[in-house]
């Protein structure tokens, strides 16, 4: 997730990377009746099941997008992110460089890596089938795995400390990190290395994904690009507002888009996108689809719509 939207509401590359000693253990999430509608960061599918995070370390799990469960959680701090490689096997990240591991589809978790001593938090999550795990964060913060998580180490993607706010890949298995200031880069080598691309854009960056060919990518001012050549050459897509775009995907050919003041873009991934806007308003902070309605979150939890005609 953005840093910009948690702003407002010394390891080297390739040193293990491990939870300071100094560091207090961490507290359990409280359970709280009210966490479906409190602030949640990300959401995603686990099999069937729904998945979704946010603040006070609340993960939260769906099989209808309508009625919520608590998970388990070993720590209270806001998470940003979560990802799942099969109905089981998941990772969440955020404050603290904490990332969680689930084996059971969410319903519990175990900590994997945790360092609130140096203040970076992780914004987003991907892994690969084989277990080859990503989680990046503020201030450059790049966390590379080869065992599914089991040990985690330093990477650098940029010598500049550019939040890295998204992270994708496509089919080819070539990787896409978004990131502030108008920064894109892409690594061919399973992240051993990243190159910088060519942005059509001077402004932060908060989301990205793949379609097929396409690329896409999508930030401040309702910025939202298509590349169809790895990230060379970008075209824009229109998106008819200027609010601030932060969660999105595709589902069966249909790019789903959210972001402030209610935002909600929904379409084919070449366009035209079609714009809706809830009437409360509310910051959207991530889509995921369920069937033929989408489930939404952000500010006041979650919520399923209907996608109209």
């Amino acid at each position: 997730m953005p840093f910009l939207l948690l702003g407002l509401l010394a390891f080297g590359p390739g040193l293990a990377a491990h939870a300071q000693d100094s560091a207090p253990p961490p507290r359990a999430a409280a359970p709280a009746p009210r966490a479906p509608h409190s602030l949640l960061l990300d959401v995603t599918r686990a099999g069937s099941r729904l998945v979704a995070v946010g603040e006070r370390g609340h993960i939260l799990v769906s099989e209808d997008g309508q009625n919520w469960r608590q998970s388990s959680v070993p720590v209270r701090t806001t998470l940003t992110a979560v990802t799942f490689t099969d109905d089981k096997s998941g990772w969440a990240v955020g404050h603290d460089a904490t990332i969680l591991h689930s084996s059971d589809g969410g319903l519990s978790w175990t900590i994997q890596h945790r360092a609130p001593d140096d203040e970076q938090p992780l914004l987003d999550v991907f892994f690969t089938p084989d277990g080859t795990g990503f989680a990046i964060g503020a201030y450059g913060l790049c966390l590379r795995t080869e065992n599914t998580g089991q040990v985690w180490y330093r990477r650098q993607v940029d010598e500049e400390d550019f939040h890295l706010n998204a992270i994708a890949a496509d089919s080819s298995g070539h990787l896409y990190i978004a990131g502030e200031a108008g920064h894109l880069w892409r690594s061919d080598d399973r992240g051993q290395t990243w190159q910088s691309l060519p942005s059509p854009y001077q402004g932060s960056w908060f989301g990205i994904t793949t379609a097929g060919g396409e690329l896409l990518t999508w930030g401040l001012q309702g910025r939202l690009y298509r590349s169809s050549d790895q990230g060379q050459n970008w075209t824009p897509l229109a998106t008819g507002t200027r609010a601030t775009l932060l969660g999105g995907g595709v589902w069966n050919d249909e790019l789903l888009v959210v972001g402030a003041f209610g935002t909600l873009l929904s379409g084919p991934p070449a366009g035209p996108l079609v714009l809706r806007t809830l009437p409360d308003r509310t910051l959207l902070s991530a889509v995921a689809r369920l069937d033929a309605n989408w489930v939404v979150v952000g500010e006041r939890g979650a919520r399923v719509l209907d996608p109209g005609p």
